[in-house]
C-alpha cells in the first residue's frame, strides 16, 4: 500500500477544556490538586456548571492525541482511531484534529451513541494541573472500531498506556499490536501516568508481551513502577530488557535516550512553567518525527526536549504549527 503514515494509533478522544483557575475554587469543589481523576457523567455536568464563569481553551485531547497532533503539526502523516458522540463537543473534537490534517476512521467506525468524553484540565498559577476525566463512549474501544488497513499501514504504531485500563480496549490494542508487528510496523509505547502503570501494573504488562516494543516513552517515575524498582539508574537499565530502545524524560533534568546500543543523556533545559500539560505527550510526537525523518535518537531527543521545554511556557498542551516550526529552527541552528 502506497501513502504510508508516520505514526497510527488507537486512542480516547477526549476534548480537553483547559481552565486556568485559583486555588480558592479548587478549595471551593473539595477537588484534591495536582491529580488526574476519573469522574462520572453527573459529576462532569455539575463542574461543567461551576466553571460557567470560566472560558477554556478546547481542542482534541488525550495522550497520544496529543502526541500524534506536534507529529503532524511537522509534516507527518498520522492516523487516530476511537470513539466520539454526536454533540457539540464531537464536532469540536473532529474539528481540531482535521485542522492538522490528521485523518480519522470514518463516521460509522467513529461516531456512537452517548456522550463524546472530555478532560476538564484546571490549572492554578503554579502551573499546576488538576485533571478531572470523562471517558464518555471514549471509555471502551472495540476492534470493530479499528480500521486495520489505515492503521497497521504505518512505520509506528503508538499505543497508549492508559488503553491497559478498559477490558475492551486493552484487548483491541493488544490485537493490534500482535498484527501491526506481523505487517511490519513498529510499535511505540508511551505509559502516559504513572498511576496507570503502578494500580495496572499486569494490564500494562499484557499489551508489553504483545509483541516486542520497539520504543519505550516514560518518565522517571513511570520506569521506576514498571521495573520495581527506587533509582533512575537501575531503571535504566531494567528498561533495556522491556523494550529494544527507550525515552526516560526527567523534567527540568533532561531524558535518557537508550538507542539499543548506548545511553544518552539529554541535557535539561530552564523554563519559567506555566502549565505542564502534555509536556510528555509533545516529547514523544516530536521525537517520533524525529526518528522517521533522518534525526539520530540523541538529536531527536534534544529536539522533543527543546519542545517540551517550550510548552510549558504556554497554557494549554499543545504548541501550534508555527511555534513547533519555530523550536525546530532554533533547534538546527544550534546543531
Amino acid at each position: 500500500m502506497s501513502n504510508k503514515y508516520q505514526v497510527t494509533t488507537i486512542v480516547n478522544l477526549l476534548l480537553d477544556m483547559d481552565y486556568a483557575i485559583d486555588e480558592q475554587y479548587l478549595t471551593a469543589q473539595d477537588l484534591e490538586k495536582g491529580i488526574q481523576t476519573m469522574i462520572d457523567e453527573d459529576q462532569h455536568h455539575k463542574l461543567l456548571d461551576t466553571l460557567a464563569a470560566y472560558k477554556p481553551n478546547q481542542s482534541a485531547g488525550g495522550a497520544c492525541t496529543n502526541a500524534v497532533f506536534a507529529a503532524a503539526c511537522l509534516g507527518a502523516k498520522a492516523f487516530v482511531n476511537g470513539r466520539i458522540g454526536n454533540d457539540e463537543a464531537a464536532q469540536a473534537l473532529k474539528s481540531s484534529l482535521t485542522s492538522a490534517q490528521i485523518k480519522m476512521t470514518n463516521d460509522e467506525k467513529l461516531h456512537t451513541e452517548g456522550n463524546t468524553g472530555k478532560c476538564l484540565v484546571l490549572v492554578t498559577p503554579d502551573a499546576e494541573r488538576t485533571m478531572m476525566t470523562y471517558l464518555g463512549v471514549s471509555s471502551e474501544i472495540p476492534e470493530s472500531s479499528v480500521d486495520l488497513e489505515e492503521t497497521l499501514n504505518t512505520d509506528y504504531f503508538l499505543v497508549e498506556g492508559f488503553q491497559a485500563i478498559p477490558d475492551l480496549s486493552r484487548q483491541t490494542n493488544i490485537e493490534v499490536i500482535k498484527k501491526a508487528h506481523a505487517a511490519g510496523a513498529r510499535i511505540a509505547l508511551s505509559l502516559c501516568d504513572e498511576a496507570v502503570v503502578e494500580y495496572f501494573h499486569t494490564q500494562i504488562s499484557a499489551m508489553i508481551e504483545a509483541a516486542p516494543i520497539d520504543i519505550l516513552f516514560c518518565n522517571q517515575f513511570e520506569a521506576m513502577k514498571l521495573t520495581n524498582t527506587n533509582d533512575v539508574t537501575e531503571a535504566a537499565t531494567a528498561l533495556q530488557e522491556i523494550a529494544r530502545q527507550f525515552v526516560m524524560t526527567q523534567g527540568a533534568q533532561g531524558a535518557l535516550v537508550w538507542d539499543g546500543e548506548q545511553l544518552i543523556s539529554i541535557s535539561g533545559i530552564k523554563a519559567e512553567a506555566k502549565d505542564t500539560t502534555g509536556a510528555g505527550d509533545i516529547f514523544v510526537g516530536t521525537f517520533l518525527w524525529g526518528i522517521t525523518n533522518g534525526l539520530s535518537h540523541e538529536q531527536a531527543g534534544t529536539f522533543a526536549n527543546m519542545a517540551a521545554a517550550e510548552l510549558v511556557t504556554h497554557y494549554g498542551p499543545r504548541l501550534s504549527q508555527e511555534q513547533l516550526t519555530s523550536v525546530y529552527n532554533n533547534f538546527k541552528n544550534q546543531a
